[in-house]
């Protein structure tokens, strides 16, 4: 690797988001491999940048021989990487979500997103995705078949202990992708069970959407807490506190935050046919919680509210699967193999 040293290249945002905490904690998990690494941060504007932000892309590629560009910058700048490599730089791309994979993008933009992502992913020496899910849509797509999988890491955390009545947990930016309303609209069939909600996540990415989800939330009563994204000791305890994550993407790469829960011991519900499943995962041939289409929402978590052997069954499942869960070190010799 040229000079011992690599910039990943990512966008100003520093909110705790999945692909945000992926790269910060590749990034840290390099260093103790031995390796000069460092977050290269080029402006928020992205993935529709400024001039402002791509110039400070081009200096970034101009001063790195050796990048990791998140997909969130990479999708759209197919000029600055093309450019970048003609000059020598060896190129890899992080692929965390497609840009055209977000919903409620009108659909010129992903039409857009789709050209200027196929350029990119051409342009680069080698791409590396979080999931098979996404390595299989990469090469369908963009015919990049030959993507590396690094599943995210999972350090390991203290045991959840839960709460009484039962808490789920909705961790994620308030979008259409996540998909917040139909959790709400499933818990709205629950209203005689006991159950409290806590919704987690920026407000900012979507503020129509997010407004929506506020009034929704109102309307069930104070059984539903939101807040802003969360770290440190207040997410530490959060999740002590949380009984079941349940994630309702429309899409979902990998879904980082599941295996977090699974690092505490915390079953997950994930929307099936995504990446989701994929860091579910199996122990003994059973997922530690369940994969699910929308329509089955309601009534998976019914069954889990209403049977606590069932609980009981999904909580030793995650503490088995808690126990294998890969750490960070393994996803920094991945990358560090695929970048060469």
């Amino acid at each position: 690797m040229g000079e011992g040293r690599l910039g990943l290249i990512t966008w100003g945002d520093d909110s705790p988001t999945g692909g945000n905490v992926y790269n910060e904690e590749l990034v840290a998990a390099l260093r103790a491999g031995g390796l000069d690494a460092s977050l290269v941060r080029v402006g928020s504007g992205w993935p529709r940048p400024s001039e402002a932000d791509r110039a400070r892309l081009r200096a970034a590629l101009a001063e790195w021989p050796v990048v990791l560009v998140d997909g969130i910058v990479a999708g759209n700048a197919p000029a600055e990487l093309t450019a970048a490599r003609r000059l020598g730089a060896r190129i890899t791309v992080l692929v965390h979500l497609p840009l055209a994979d977000e919903a409620g993008l009108p659909a010129g933009l992903a039409r857009a997103y789709l050209v200027s992502e196929r350029a990119t992913l051409a342009a680069a020496h080698a791409v590396i995705c979080p999931s098979r899910h996404t390595a299989a849509r990469l090469g369908e797509r963009y015919g990049r078949g030959d993507a590396v999988v690094a599943h995210p890491g999972a350090d390991p955390a203290a045991l959840a202990i839960g709460s009484t009545p039962p808490r789920l947990l909705c961790l994620g930016a308030v979008t259409p992708t996540k998909n917040q309303l139909a959790l709400l609209a499933a818990l709205a069939e629950l209203s005689e069970q006991d159950w409290s909600l806590s919704l987690v996540g920026s407000h900012t990415a979507a503020p129509g959407y997010a407004a929506d989800v506020r009034r929704r939330a109102a309307e069930l009563g104070e059984r539903v807490s939101m807040s802003a994204p969360l770290r440190g000791d207040q997410l530490n305890r959060l999740w002590s506190a949380t009984d079941l994550l349940v994630l309702c993407s429309r899409t979902e790469t990998y879904g980082l935050v599941v295996t977090e829960a699974l690092a505490r011991g915390i079953p997950a519900i994930v929307p099936a046919g995504t990446g989701a499943v994929e860091a579910l995962g199996e122990v003994d041939g059973l997922p530690p919680g369940r994969a699910v289409d929308p329509d089955e929402l309601a009534a998976t978590l019914r069954g889990w509210l209403t049977d606590p052997e069932l609980r009981a069954e999904w909580r030793r499942r995650a503490l088995s699967r808690r126990a294998v869960l890969p750490g960070w070190q393994r996803t920094a010799e991945i990358v560090r193999a695929a970048i060469g």
